[in-house]
């Protein structure tokens, strides 16, 4: 069996108050992009998400990974002001659930 992404995480609630969390750390490797591995990551993640009763994902990126933009775009996150302290972020982003 061959890895083809890295550990997708999500911290729970990013913000308690609000049942916000926050997705971390995903990546799918660059052989295997492009294969619907990335939608099947994120999927499920959302999945979680819904199951613990968050009501928004937020997830912040560079605008440099173009794919991954256009991947949760086509998912339903949208842009949203700075919501961290993250000096590598350019590109912040949320998803109602």
């Amino acid at each position: 069996m061959e890895c083809i992404s890295y550990t997708t995480e999500m911290q729970d609630r990013l913000d308690r108050a609000n049942s916000i969390g926050e997705v971390k750390r995903m990546a799918v490797l660059p052989e295997y992009q492009g294969k619907g591995y990335g939608r099947l990551l994120l999927d499920n993640l959302i999945a979680d998400a819904r199951e613990k009763s968050l009501s928004l994902l937020r997830l912040d990126t560079m605008k440099s990974y173009e794919k991954a933009l256009n991947l949760y775009r086509s998912i339903g996150f949208y842009e949203i002001e700075p919501y961290n302290d993250n000096y590598l972020a350019e590109v912040y982003m949320e998803k109602m659930l």
